[in-house]
């Protein structure tokens, strides 16, 4: 009010003391605004899930791998479905962080054995562990650590951004973010491929020159062509099933891509099958 009164009246006076007690109950309300999260992230997806993850450290490099795996006592290798190079001081602290909100139990003992007893076979093995919470938040909290300079230095197969399935889901979780926070428009598409490419770089270390990164967000985004007005502003997801259980949804589903195995149900829910 202070404000709008100094702006359309040229002649308004108050005095000093006045403004300098605004300004000191401005910043106290900020501070308390800060402390609270208060406007911070209002639309907030946590699903959480089971997954395995394990590292192995490069010693040429000097990252440390790390992939998240579908829990699985099987005849095959246990299938990865994202993984980071991460720095070696990433791992320690990623570790002592979710250990510590009892989401992540490490050890071998947490394992199937022939499970752990495959894993530490490999090469350079530091351990794995059991992690139950938000999906959403151990991907985050993994691209923290990921040094992009050093990423470059690796070689191809071993960068994230050559990694199709990685680079899908990186792109999937920046689209739903980019339409909770900002929208979809129809008509400004390309201002909705550029929020959701910067997402995706600083959110889920996707690269910015990544070929892949490009070509996903491209189709995902033709294929949101198609969302109903009322979920161009607000999605539910991303939601991950499984091949059987995203076949069952197909029936409660408006809009089906052609090219990607994505679906939007008339919920509103953005459900993705696990690749």
């Amino acid at each position: 009010k202070l404000y709008n009164n100094a702006k359309h009246s040229p002649t308004y006076k108050t005095s000093t003391d006045k403004i300098l007690e605004i300004l000191k109950e401005t910043i106290s309300c900020l501070k308390e605004i800060k402390e609270k999260n208060l406007g911070f992230d209002p639309i907030v997806n946590t699903y959480r899930r089971t997954v395995w993850i394990a590292g192995w450290d490069h010693y040429t490099t000097g990252d440390t791998e790390v992939h998240i795996m579908i829990p699985y006592d099987g005849d095959r290798y246990i299938p990865s479905i994202d993984y980071f190079n991460i720095t070696w001081s990433g791992w320690d602290e990623i570790i002592n962080k979710f250990v510590s909100t009892e989401e992540l139990l490490m050890g071998k003992e947490y394992f199937p054995r022939k499970v752990y007893s495959d894993l530490e076979s490999e090469r350079d093995f530091v351990d794995a562990g059991v992690f139950k919470g938000d999906y959403k938040t151990l991907v985050l909290e993994l691209s923290k650590y990921v040094d992009e300079k050093n990423e470059k230095s690796l070689l191809p197969f071993f960068q994230r951004g050559n990694n199709p399935r990685a680079m899908f889901y990186g792109v999937i979780y920046a689209v739903c973010e980019a339409i909770n926070e900002k929208g979809f428009r129809r008509n400004n598409i390309e201002e909705f491929r550029k929020s959701v490419q910067l997402l995706a770089s600083y959110k889920y270390a996707c690269p910015r020159n990544s070929e892949i990164v490009q070509k996903y967000i491209i189709s995902v985004a033709d294929f949101l062509m198609g969302l109903n007005d009322e979920h161009t502003k607000r999605i539910e997801g991303p939601l991950f099933f499984t091949q059987r259980r995203f076949e069952m949804q197909k029936n409660a589903a408006y809009l089906k891509s052609k090219e990607l195995p994505l679906i939007i149900t008339n919920q509103g829910e953005f459900i993705v099958e696990i690749i």
